[in-house]
């Protein structure tokens, strides 16, 4: 019987039915996964922007009485129209893809090389605890009277113990909130400086307001001056676009009207 069985799987194609020429060209199309990122380069224009708009509703209000006030409106709609234009001309859309496997270790080494080490957080003071106090039921026995009373004379001792510590504690509390601050702002520094790494790590192109490509590669300085500039939210799109380029999948909708138009029977 075994060797039968031995006999057929021998005489059997042991090959997978693949069509290698189809995985080598489907590989070959590959692209690695990919986020954009857009960021305004002038966002201080929203204050006057905002301003305007505000303004422009009274006038039109105003217009629509016959009011003096409203005499303003066309010099109002064509600033706006300038900021929004202003603003739209200082978009800019960053590319970025997902990390290599190697690239957290590149990250970790280019920190330690530039003299960047997450701290590690203090530990809270552990507060003494508190004794509980005796109670002692209404209309209680002679027994449970003289149970209670020996009760709390352990309990006068134990408190007096407890607010003997008291002190020490609040002095140690504090030095603790003065050095959770350090290490606060210490740790913030390192996560920036993380963060700028990876989005260099997986940077890939910036397009202007046109669609032009305007770069290919990004350093950690420039990234500084755009925190700087800009702000470290924009920093934080940035990482968060290449961590989920990284670790989630992401599927292409068909777009709305041209998938129903292709169901809908009429």
């Amino acid at each position: 019987m075994t060797d039968d069985i031995t006999t057929t799987l021998a005489s059997e194609d042991a090959s997978v039915d693949f069509d290698a020429d189809f995985f080598d060209e489907w590989i070959e199309g590959a692209s690695p996964s990919r986020r954009s990122v857009t960021i305004y380069g002038k966002p201080g224009l929203y204050a006057e922007y905002t301003r305007i708009r505000a303004e422009l509703e009274v006038a039109q209000a105003a217009a629509k009485v016959g009011e003096l006030g409203g005499s303003g409106v066309a010099a109002l709609q064509a600033r706006e129209d300038e900021l929004y234009d202003e603003w739209m001309a200082s978009k800019t859309v960053w590319t970025v893809e997902r990390l290599d496997p190697e690239a957290s270790d590149r990250i970790r080494e280019a920190l330690a090389a530039d003299g960047f080490v997450d701290p590690p957080e203090p530990d809270v003071p552990e507060m003494p605890e508190e004794p509980v106090k005796p109670t002692l039921p209404d209309d209680p026995t002679e027994k449970q009277q003289r149970t209670h009373t020996a009760r709390m004379k352990a309990y006068d001792a134990e408190l007096a113990t407890y607010e003997a510590k008291l002190p020490a504690y609040h002095a140690e509390f504090d030095r603790y909130e003065a050095s959770y601050v350090e290490w606060e702002k210490e740790h913030d520094r390192y996560v920036d400086e993380s963060n700028y790494r990876m989005v260099v790590e997986g940077f890939v192109s910036i397009q202007d307001a046109d669609g032009d490509t305007r770069a290919t590669s990004i350093t950690v300085p420039q990234l500084r001056r755009l925190a700087e500039k800009l702000g470290s939210a924009q920093i934080l799109k940035l990482a968060t676009a290449v961590n989920d380029a990284t670790i989630k999948e992401r599927e292409l909708q068909a777009p709305f009207s041209r998938s129903t138009s292709e169901d809908d029977p009429t």
